[in-house]
Formats: C-alpha cells, structure tokens, sequence
C-alpha cells in the first residue's frame, strides 16, 4: 500500500482522529526528510548542541547523535520530548519516525473499543 492510501485512511477515521491526520498529511509534503534529519535542522535551528538538547530530554549525546544519523529509532516517548523541546509538532515526528503518539494511539484504542464494527471496516478499507 502507498503513502497517501494510508495516510487516506487514517483521514477517514473521521472526528475521533482528526487531530492527527493534518499533521500526518503534512508530513506527506516532507516525506523526503527522515526524522533524524527533521530533528536536526530543528537543533541547529534553535542553536542548540549535542549536549545541551540530550541532556534536557534526559539521553546520552551519543544516543542522540546515533538518532540524528538514523542509526537507533528512539521510543516515542523520547520521540515525544525531543519535539516539545524544539518546539515541533510531536504527531510529525512520531509519523517521521514510524511511530503514533501515545494521545492517537489511547483514541485508537477507544475507537476500536467503543466502534468495534466500524474500527474493522475501516482497518479492511485501509488494507486494500
């Protein structure tokens, strides 16, 4: 399956995700920038280094710098803290990186618990 097919997907989920899929659409436009690139323009943008951006959001510098040159894919909670301290948008981030924030991922859950037959329609659409 393609990008936009996927990320139409998940733009179909309607009001219970809406908040994520413009970001996701967004990123769409970006998909040429790896997270770990994304992540380091926005250092360098904000003038920050190695050190002092690691140490705020409590990982080693040598992890960081592994991050950046997509040689380690952090959790999306360090993914989540990274952004918050640049300033950027956590739900690009998480996407750029493959992962889904823990808000979209708890109203996933919620959908598929209080929607399950259109959570399963939409999930056979998606795979199609």
């Amino acid at each position: 399956m393609d990008w936009p097919r996927q990320f139409s997907f998940i733009a179909t989920i309607g009001l219970h995700i809406v908040d994520i899929a413009e970001p996701l659409f967004n990123l769409i436009k970006q998909m040429a920038k790896s997270f770990g690139n994304l992540l380091h323009d926005a250092r360098r943008a904000k003038k920050q280094t190695l050190r002092a951006l690691a140490a705020e959001v409590g990982i080693s510098a040598a992890l960081l710098s592994l991050i950046e040159q997509e040689k380690h894919v952090p959790p999306k909670e360090v993914i989540v803290r990274l952004a918050e301290h640049l300033g950027a948008d956590s739900t690009e981030w998480c996407a750029a990186a493959g992962q889904i924030t823990p808000d979209a991922e708890r109203k996933l859950a919620r959908l598929a618990r209080d929607e399950p037959l259109y959570f399963r329609k939409m999930l056979d659409r998606g795979t199609r």
